[in-house]
């Protein structure tokens, strides 16, 4: 069974729908800014994130709004954005009798939620006691809260459930959803992932583990710097991206408009650290090489890599040499970028809104830059990268993802032909 994507739906630090932020990535438009939504103190050695500008009344339409306080602000993207790509599908499905009901699910992806409301609510204890705990807490924090939700509230009745692997999330999750397609268990899946953990704890975790770019707070638009010299970490977003991955013979029944088509995947894992990923790149290159295989792609076929590209000074240079490795003959032939420098790093929900990026790219035929590489790294000289947004035909492109815990991912898409 062929899968296709039929439909997008998007909200991140630069915009709300798939175009405004394929535009934001080409133009080098960044969404990192300083942190204003909570207080920092002077030990935050991170101080920049790229946050969200999302009104709740967009959701009103779905749910009431005092129901929303019940909402984590994840799951709350995570509505918006499936909201969208259902609208963007046009996928009617609530006519259905409830035997083809429950062969349209929801697989999405979530890691960290709701830590924000956990803050707060630890806050209220310890001024108050247990009296006073919001019974809201579990049913917010609960990652599968994320799928539940949009379930509840979109009444879809097919398997529902969310992933967990760090920032290959919401790759694990698109991973799912074509393959309850391909072993037809359903006819449509909407996956995708959703992020919220920008809070003062976890910003701080996070800069203490030496994790975050540190070196550019006066500069916000610059902090985030895949592959060149003078990066030092990743900056932290939030957001939400859902896609509708649809079989194709149920696709072209309804005569549904086609994005793309998904042609193959591979996960692995480097069992290296719990951090920081093989050095060598030895695993990530096998899990690259392994997808464009079952995807029937050579690499003198490929047009362009959207890279994990975070910024770090450990995971950039072990993905070039995991590129390097998996194009051999071909590395300097494929154009290779990461959209981070613009989007931030959305973790969860990264893989998602990195593959909008490659679709977008198949469908305008343009390959996206990185954003602030100004001086490649010594150790990432080997690859094509693009500094400049160029027009090309992309017929077939591979999306990376790797996550904490050594988690590896690589997705192909091409354009669709019959």
């Amino acid at each position: 069974m062929r899968v296709v994507i039929t439909g997008m739906g998007a909200i991140t630090p630069v915009g709300k729908t798939p175009k405004e932020i394929f535009s934001a990535v080409v133009n080098k438009k960044s969404g990192i800014r300083e942190v204003k939504s909570f207080p920092l103190d002077e030990n935050h050695l991170c101080r920049v994130a790229g946050e969200v500008d999302f009104n709740p009344s967009w959701l009103d339409r779905l749910i009431h709004r005092k129901d929303q306080r019940k909402i984590a602000r994840a799951s709350q993207f995570q509505m918006y954005a499936i909201d969208q790509a259902l609208i963007d599908a046009k996928l009617l499905y609530k006519h259905l009798t409830p035997k083809l009901a429950q062969r349209i699910g929801i697989c999405v992806g979530a890691s960290m939620i709701g830590m924000s409301d956990v803050i707060y609510e630890v806050g209220r204890y310890r001024d108050s006691g247990a009296r006073f705990i919001s019974a809201a807490l579990i049913q917010k924090i609960m990652p599968n809260a994320a799928a539940a939700r949009p379930s509840l509230h979109s009444q879809i009745h097919g398997p529902v459930y969310t992933t967990s692997a760090a920032c290959a999330t919401s790759a694990m999750s698109m991973i799912d959803a074509y393959k309850m397609i391909t072993d037809l268990e359903c006819d449509v899946v909407v996956t995708g992932g959703c992020e919220d953990a920008l809070d003062p704890i976890s910003l701080a975790s996070f800069g203490n583990l030496t994790a975050l770019s540190t070196s550019w707070n006066d500069q916000p638009h610059k902090a985030l710097r895949p592959f060149d010299s003078k990066r030092n970490g990743f900056v932290p977003g939030e957001g939400g991206v859902a896609f509708v991955f649809e079989g194709l013979d149920h696709a072209l029944a309804r005569k549904a408009n086609i994005y793309a088509e998904v042609v193959g995947y591979c996960r692995n894992s480097d069992a290296h650290n719990i951090v920081h990923p093989h050095p060598e790149g030895t695993w990530q290159a096998l899990c690259m090489s392994t997808a464009l295989e079952r995807a029937g792609v050579t690499p003198s076929n490929l047009s362009y890599i959207n890279a994990h590209g975070t910024g770090t000074p450990e995971g950039d240079p072990s993905e070039c040499r995991a590129i390097a490795t998996c194009l051999g003959k071909d590395v300097k032939k494929v154009p290779v970028s990461s959209s981070k420098g613009v989007l931030s790093h959305l973790m969860s929900a990264s893989a998602a809104a990195e593959l909008l990026i490659c679709v977008e790219a198949i469908m305008q035929n343009i390959i996206p830059p990185t954003t602030n590489l100004e001086v490649i790294d010594a150790e990432c000289t080997d690859l094509h990268h693009v500094t400049k947004a160029f027009r090309s035909e992309v017929t077939a492109v591979m999306n990376n993802s790797f996550g904490f815990g050594g988690e590896n991912t690589a997705m192909v898409v091409k354009k669709f032909t019959e």
